[in-house]
């Protein structure tokens, strides 16, 4: 991670901690899956879902919102997943992506 996405990561338990709100737009699924307590999906515009983010960030909404086969793991004994990308889907007629 940078420096400033360490930062940014460090803020997010202490926002917690003294029941802040915080809005964070993150474009690295694993740093969303880790900090983020409920994620809104969008989809050009149109929310695909929306709700806690264990439940929003999976391989399915993944590959139906960005085009990209993942495989969610467990990592640390269960204390967290990680997402990673194993290969773009094949651009069919009429798709989005």
């Amino acid at each position: 991670m940078t420096q400033i996405a360490n930062f940014q990561a460090s803020c997010i338990p202490q926002t917690i901690y003294q029941h802040i709100v915080t809005l964070a737009i993150f474009h690295d699924m694993n740093l969303a899956i880790r900090y983020a307590g409920d994620t809104l999906m969008v989809d050009q515009g149109i929310v695909h879902c929306c709700g806690p983010t264990r439940t929003t960030l999976t391989p399915e909404n993944l590959a139906q919102v960005y085009g990209v086969d993942c495989r969610a793991l467990s990592v640390d004994a269960g204390a967290f997943t990680a997402i990673y990308p194993v290969s773009v889907i094949a651009n069919e007629v009429g798709s989005q992506y």
